[in-house]
């Protein structure tokens, strides 16, 4: 019980520290963008601007642009933050992740319209969340969606 509610924390703590990643991304564009970089907490992270493949989440089928990634290896395990536009509804791009998530023996924990939460037997976790895609964004794009996923390392849970 008490291992469980580690991991628990340790998830929690992983989403809450990638939640203000994207922004900080955002904000370094005038920089080299597969150069990495140290956010405010002293952690490092490495940046892309094409998508990495992440374990066990399939790549959205759709027509997408990549917007912005980052990803995180600590001893304790990786972690990838992904965000894209895509001319696809987000009405289609959620129950999308929510069928194939399933069918690669995900479990998801928490669902609503925009956002959806999942975890793996092996501590793994990954969220998908959407939203319309601004008015001044390119016309294109109908919605934009961010994909966060850790992955424990399996020497860190024993």
């Amino acid at each position: 019980m008490r291992l469980r509610i580690l991991i628990t924390g340790l998830l929690l703590l992983c989403v809450l520290s990638l939640a203000g990643l994207l922004p900080a991304v955002a904000q370094q564009k005038h920089r080299n963008p597969n150069q990495p970089y140290t956010d405010s907490d002293g952690a490092k992270f490495s940046r892309y601007t094409t998508p990495v493949e992440i374990p066990d989440v399939p790549m959205f089928t759709g027509k997408v642009k990549m917007e912005s990634g980052a990803a995180k290896e600590t001893e304790e395990g990786t972690a990838y933050i992904q965000a894209f536009s895509t001319p696809e509804p987000k009405e289609y791009v959620m129950p999308w992740y929510e069928s194939v998530l399933t069918s690669n023996n995900w479990k998801i924990v928490r669902k609503s319209a925009g956002y959806l939460s999942a975890r793996k037997d092996d501590g793994s976790y990954c969220s998908v969340s959407s939203q319309k895609s601004l008015p001044s964004q390119e016309k294109e794009y109908r919605s934009s969606f961010e994909i966060s996923y850790f992955k424990f390392n399996p020497k860190f849970r024993k």
